[in-house]
């Protein structure tokens, strides 16, 4: 009996040090996930205000010269 009580507080060690290497890699991971939702955010932006100026000056600098005739 007394070696069965020893099995499992030797179990419940092990387990506890598991639960809580998992806890550290679930909250590690968490942290990453934020970051790179952060990051995607930013670069997000930057692309939209890129493709606003891209625009901004497709539509400033188009001139009649620069079109192609509508029969191409």
């Amino acid at each position: 009996m007394t070696d069965t009580i020893s099995d499992l507080q030797i179990r419940l060690a092990f387990q506890d040090d598991t639960i809580d290497a998992l806890n550290q890699q679930v909250t590690q991971l968490a942290q990453d996930v934020t970051s790179l939702q952060q990051q995607l955010q930013v670069m997000y932006k930057k692309l939209g205000d890129m493709a606003y100026q891209l625009e901004q000056r497709s539509n400033s600098a188009a001139t009649p010269v620069d079109e192609r005739p509508p029969h191409y």
